[in-house]
């Protein structure tokens, strides 16, 4: 693979008032903008989860002259594709439609309506894709166990806010976090492609130029916890398979042992088919399940993710599987991965880093990696070079260091409560 992919020369361009947009500049016909909103649940009042990543999605839902509707006609004549996912908006063009995109980025800025009535609209249709999210037993159990294990701290919030603290959110609350934080100090811009930088850099600087100056948030990375003693959780669901989720927390997304903790993931519990342990045991040799996984960086971001393993099961067969699991597990971290194992990852991983660097798309996202993480421009090839270097033992010593059998928190969805699980309330525990 040739190493001049992972060759970085993003480009700071200032803006006007107070901030910066990360640009790399790649030839071709595409073009794409991501806006971040720099506002972390932490800036939220209490009992108030979910109105950072609701104020940002109201600059979707109309501005003074457009309706939501026309704003989603107008990205859609100019051939746009968009996302909203958390409270970043990405969206990505053909090149030649840049100015006609950033006239549209501006009004939605400088003139959203931030109506009531929208608002009352937006909030139920939150509200019912957290419930609907909440009716698939895996993701409800993850969801418990999450919260659990950081409880007490600010990762114990929900990116998107819990059903209980929405319902309570009123317009005037909306509207006073607004008047607060959505403003250039807390907006961040980065931009992939072939485009004009002059007219890029007027064009966005005029859209925040009419923007009200607000108190700039600088979320907190450091997350300590204590939260978990090994308890044991169990949800009543009638369901005809249980789902069992364990785990801790665990380290952020460019934790100096990421690397190493990457190639353990996949010898253990996250790689393709059936070859990790775990799969290679509890599906193929005893025939537990279907699907079972276990890691420790897939959730790692921002701030800490979790050591979590999942399965699902008859509950007839859920001590059988925590047994299994907690002994594959205990046999990682004594004897660590094979040579043959962490040679074959290693390659796997090498050859699927292009990925991240393919599209215009998975480049904005590492510009936004290294604007956070304050990561220099040859950070891919310095992750390349530290993943053809690292050992089987090296593996080893660091889930060693960041994972532990006695930490883990259990959380079981299903109709059978075993031996050594206590009941809990399912609606206290999600915040329904």
């Amino acid at each position: 693979m040739r190493d001049d992919l992972f060759d970085f020369s993003p480009q700071r361009l200032a803006l006007v008032p107070s901030n910066d947009l990360l640009f790399l500049n790649r030839p071709g016909s595409i073009f794409v903008l991501r806006i971040s909103f720099e506002v972390s649940v932490c800036a939220e009042p209490p009992f108030k989860n979910g109105l950072a990543a609701l104020c940002f999605r109201m600059l979707m839902e109309g501005t003074k002259s457009r309706t939501a509707l026309e704003i989603a006609q107008a990205l859609d004549d100019l051939g746009c594709e968009w996302n909203l996912f958390g409270q970043s908006l990405q969206i990505a063009c053909l090149s030649r439609f840049q100015n006609q995109l950033l006239e549209l980025v501006g009004d939605i800025l400088q003139n959203s309506s931030f109506e009531k009535k929208r608002f009352k609209k937006l909030k139920t249709e939150i509200l019912e894709d957290l419930k609907r999210n909440y009716e698939e037993s895996e993701n409800e159990a993850f969801e418990i166990l999450r919260r659990h294990v950081f409880f007490g701290t600010k990762a114990h919030a929900h990116p998107l806010g819990t059903v209980r603290e929405i319902q309570s959110l009123s317009h005037e609350e909306l509207l006073e976090f607004r008047d607060r934080y959505l403003g250039p100090a807390n907006l961040r811009f980065y931009v992939a492609g072939s485009v004009d930088l002059q007219s890029l850099q007027r064009d966005l600087s005029h859209s925040l130029f009419g923007l009200r100056h607000v108190e700039a948030h600088k979320p907190d990375l450091m997350i300590q916890t204590d939260a978990q003693q090994n308890d044991r959780l169990f949800v009543y669901r009638k369901r005809q398979q249980s789902v069992l989720c364990m785990g801790h927390s665990g380290v952020t997304r460019h934790h100096p042992d990421a690397v190493a903790l990457k190639v353990g993931d996949q010898v253990f519990g996250s790689g393709n088919g059936l070859n990790s342990r775990l799969s290679r045991r509890l599906r193929e040799e005893l025939g537990l399940c279907y699907s079972v996984s276990g890691d420790i960086m897939s959730s790692a971001g921002r701030w800490p993710g979790m050591m979590q393993m999942s399965i699902g099961t008859a509950g007839s067969t859920v001590e059988q599987a925590v047994s299994e699991m907690l002994g594959c597990l205990q046999s990682f971290l004594e004897y660590g991965p094979t040579e043959a194992e962490t040679e074959d990852t290693k390659s796997y991983l090498l050859g699927s880093q292009c990925f991240l660097v393919e599209t215009c798309g998975s480049l904005v996202q590492l510009l936004r990696e290294m604007d956070v993480f304050s990561l220099s421009e040859d950070f891919m090839r310095q992750e390349r070079q530290k993943l053809i270097g690292i050992s089987a033992s090296e593996v080893r010593d660091a889930w060693r260091r960041h994972v532990s059998v006695q930490r883990l928190a259990f959380v079981l969805v299903g109709t059978v409560c075993p031996s050594g699980f206590s009941k809990a309330n399912r609606k206290e525990l999600l915040g329904l």
